[in-house]
């Protein structure tokens, strides 16, 4: 089903529409990934029948969006993951709620699931871990990059004397000196001076008349 998506979204709009695009689509397909297990062979039927009409539209704006070149997909993704956690959550509080309300004796009967509500809270912190997966080795990698370059204290094995050194990423190491307490005129003084001595000269120089 070819469907597409030629209405005009304002910049401003685009990140809210995706959002609630992608928020409806979660909604239709979600549902799809509760399907047993075992049961392969209706699963495999239903990814291969044609999807509805609603959601074919869906698609064919979120495929609008992400062809925009003021859409700043990057921004789109993390915000996208934070609410699709959200919403994973929601989902399965509404089933474990809806499974509660069951007759007891159909409970009892319906032997093929057991233990539904433990699984669908299992998948939904399965899914959650992924997402955040996803961007946990980036922020453990800039965490350990920042604290290498921290200054640390090394003794000389042959002096014995200490020093506080970094550690660049590069194997590069940097010593830091401390050079006890300035005295005497400041620099900041002493450029303050050497410019005021020099605008002292320029009237004296403005009366010299050059022959």
């Amino acid at each position: 089903m070819a469907v597409t998506y030629d209405e005009d979204i304002e910049p401003d709009q685009l990140l809210p529409f995706f959002l609630e695009t992608k928020t409806k689509l979660f909604e239709i397909q979600r549902p799809r990934q509760d399907l047993p297990k075992s049961n392969k062979g209706l699963k495999a039927k239903l990814e291969a029948s044609p999807i509805s009409s609603e959601e074919a539209l869906l698609l064919a704006k979120i495929d609008r969006v992400e062809k925009d070149v003021l859409f700043d997909k990057y921004v789109a993704e993390q915000q996208w993951r934070a609410k699709r956690i959200t919403l994973e959550k929601e989902y399965s509080a509404a089933k474990k709620k809806a499974e509660e309300q069951k007759p007891k004796a159909a409970e009892e009967e319906d032997t093929s699931a057991p233990n539904g509500s433990d699984d669908v809270n299992e998948e939904a912190e399965r899914i959650a871990a992924e997402i955040l997966a996803g961007d946990s080795s980036d922020d453990d990698q800039a965490l350990a990059d920042l604290f290498s370059s921290l200054p640390v204290s090394e003794v000389d094995p042959v002096t014995g004397k200490s020093s506080t050194v970094m550690n660049g990423a590069d194997g590069s190491k940097v010593t830091i000196r401390d050079f006890g307490k300035w005295t005497g005129v400041s620099p900041m003084r002493a450029l303050e001076e050497a410019c005021r001595s020099r605008l002292a000269i320029l009237p004296q120089l403005s009366r010299i008349k050059l022959t």
